[in-house]
Formats: structure tokens, C-alpha cells, sequence
């Protein structure tokens, strides 16, 4: 189900957009890196995916012999009753989105990364590594209290913070980091990229451009990616509008669902790891939704009984999410919910684990 960006494109990625930056990064810190040390710096960028990759350029520069396998966890607040949030974490690191969480960042921010940011890695001895994404969108008080434990914790952390517009950032954090921004690709880097991979597309050169401007929303870089992704992915021998390998990928992952006998708290977090999959390369609520709908009305083996449950579900989420501005959230509600019609059965609710710091 997940979808992998072959080497050579990342590396080209690396090479065209990245390179520049990891440059500026190990300059300034060349006499801090053998002591896995690091000034904080702020990467902006408006594809997620790009600041994703320098992370990681970053990180393996760090821990070269060390593969830094991320794993989701929940963590509840001592302070906030029945309040939980989603960190992803490894050895090395931490990443945490504060701004998911509406008001409650303020409190995400002066209390858990306030916490762990006050004491080196005891596994390891070394600083902690912490990434905070999306501080452009965090509230005020939130983003006070980020700068001031950056400030206060430069010994004991390691701070990468995200975003992916300055102008709504306060200057004020300019003096505690460094900036690493990635620009945003215009017309010519799709053209380069055609050139340098022309060979993989059987197509020309304006049809390219056609099907990028056209499927990419004028030449969005996130799009791009799910486009690309779903070619290499799928083995296509074309590349098209790619409503085929869409379509192709959502039944994959619609088949994953149905094919289980039951679920387990082993296949929930499947289901979680292939949704956020689909939230990176900016798949739409709708339109996974719509196919969704599709195939269960052609599905034989779903009693017409649930298919009215599903399609009212569907409905009632449709409607929800064009409420707020969380799609993920939303979509896995109704995955959720989708397998409970499904399959019968109450869907388990993962406890609450929280994470040594």
C-alpha cells in the first residue's frame, strides 16, 4: 500500500532542491556534528515532503549507522483530563504537530516539549533530537512558549522546527535559528525534470507539462509527488492524468480493508500507517470517499442493509470535514466507523501509551 519514491528520484531531489541547504546546515555546525550537535534551525518550505526528506538528510548525517525507524505512539497530558495526542518517535528522535490540536498547543508545548527537551536521550546519552512541525500555525501563546524552551534547552536539544510559510511566522524566533528555506518549483524544474527522466515517461514534452499543470493544480509540488509516486508505484507504461492508478491505488487499499476476517489492533495501526500515507501525498477527503462509495455499491458481499449505513456514513463525514481543516482526522473516523459496518464489530480502542522522555 505505501507509496515509495524510487532513489534516484529522491536523490535528484536532493541534488536539484535540498542540496544547498544540508550545505548551510553542516557549515555552521561543522565543529558541533561529531558531538551530535546541532544549532536550532526553522526549514520552510511549502511541501512537506521536501522539509521530510531534509530531516532525514540530516538525521542520517547525525546517526550514520543507525536507521531511524519511526513508530506512532499516543501521549496524554497530566494536566488536561481525557486529552491525548499523536507523536512519532524513534531512537533518535521526536516529531510532534502541536498545531493539530487547536488550543490545546499552548499546553502541548510548555508541558511535553518543555518536558523532554530538558534532559539529553537517556538511551543514548546524546541531546534530543525534536522536530516540531507546522510552527506557522500554532497560536501565539504556543509559539512564545516554543521560543523561549529553545532558548532555555539548546544544551540538552537538538531543535528542528517546520514550517511552510514565514510570513506568518513571528520574526522574533529569527534570533534563536537558523533558517534552511527551500523555494518553491516553478514551471522550469518540471521541465528539468522531464528532460532528466524522459526516458521513464511515454510521453513528450508538452504532454508532460499538460498532465502536470492539469492533475497538479498548476504545478503544485505535493500533487506532483502523488502523481509521480502512483506511476512508479503502479509500473505504468504512460503517464497520464493518472485517474486510472488513483483509482487502482484506493481499490488496493479498499481491498486491504475487506480482506480481513477481523481486526486487530496489529491491523488498526496498518490502517492508520496507509491513511497518513495518503495525508503526505495530499489525497483529497472527497476523493477517496467517492471511490470508497463506489465499491461498495458494486461489493456482492455487502448486504444491502449496510451499503445504506456506509453511504449515510459517508454523508455525515462528507459534512464534517467541510467543517474544520483536519481531512485526516476526519477520513480516519470514517474508515473507523466504515469497518465497525463492516465487519460487525465494535472497533478497538487503542489505549493511551505513554512514551518514556
Amino acid at each position: 500500500m505505501e507509496l515509495v519514491l524510487p532513489e534516484k528520484i529522491k536523490n535528484y531531489f536532493y541534488e536539484k532542491l535540498l542540496k544547498t541547504q544540508f550545505e548551510k546546515f553542516i557549515a555552521i555546525n561543522k565543529e558541533q556534528i561529531n558531538k551530535k550537535s546541532f544549532s536550532p534551525i526553522l526549514i520552510n518550505s511549502p511541501n512537506s515532503y521536501l522539509s521530510r526528506l531534509l530531516i532525514e538528510k540530516i538525521l542520517n548525517n547525525l546517526f550514520p549507522d543507525e536507521k531511524n525507524i519511526c513508530v506512532n505512539y499516543e501521549h496524554k497530558l497530566n494536566t488536561i483530563k481525557n486529552f491525548s495526542f499523536n507523536i512519532k518517535i524513534s531512537k533518535n528522535h521526536i516529531e510532534i504537530s502541536p498545531s493539530e490540536y487547536g488550543i490545546n498547543d499552548r499546553s502541548i508545548v510548555s508541558e511535553y516539549i518543555n518536558e523532554i527537551s530538558s534532559m539529553n536521550n537517556i538511551v543514548t546519552g546524546n541531546k534530543k533530537n525534536i522536530v516540531v512541525w507546522n510552527v506557522d500555525k500554532i497560536g501565539e501563546i504556543a509559539f512564545e512558549s516554543l521560543h523561549n524552551i529553545i532558548k532555555n534547552n539548546e544544551d540538552t536539544a537538538n531543535f528542528v522546527c517546520v514550517s511552510q510559510s514565514l510570513n506568518k511566522i513571528d520574526r522574533s524566533i529569527f534570533s534563536s535559528v537558523i533558517l534552511l528555506n527551500i523555494p518553491s518549483q516553478d514551471k522550469s524544474f518540471y521541465l528539468d525534470f522531464f528532460r532528466d527522466f524522459k526516458d521513464d515517461f511515454n510521453v513528450n514534452g508538452d504532454d508532460f507539462l499538460v498532465n502536470i499543470k492539469t492533475s497538479c493544480s498548476n504545478y503544485n509540488f505535493n500533487s506532483f509527488l502523488k502523481n509521480i509516486a502512483i506511476f512508479y508505484n503502479f509500473e505504468l507504461s504512460s503517464f497520464n492524468l493518472m485517474e486510472n492508478s488513483f483509482r487502482k491505488f484506493i481499490e488496493s487499499f479498499y481491498e486491504k480493508i475487506t480482506s480481513k476476517n477481523r481486526v486487530s489492533d496489529t491491523f488498526i495501526e496498518e490502517i492508520r500507517n496507509s491513511l497518513y500515507e495518503l495525508y503526505v501525498y495530499h489525497f483529497k477527503f472527497d476523493e477517496i470517499v467517492n471511490l470508497f462509495l463506489e465499491f461498495v455499491i458494486r461489493d456482492m458481499n455487502i448486504s444491502e442493509e449496510k451499503k445504506n449505513k456506509m453511504i449515510e456514513l459517508a454523508c455525515y463525514f462528507s459534512n464534517t470535514s467541510n467543517l474544520g481543516n483536519k481531512e485526516i482526522i476526519h477520513l480516519e473516523a470514517f474508515i473507523y466507523n466504515f469497518m465497525n459496518i463492516y465487519f460487525h464489530v465494535e472497533v478497538p480502542v487503542k489505549k493511551t501509551r505513554k512514551t518514556k522522555t
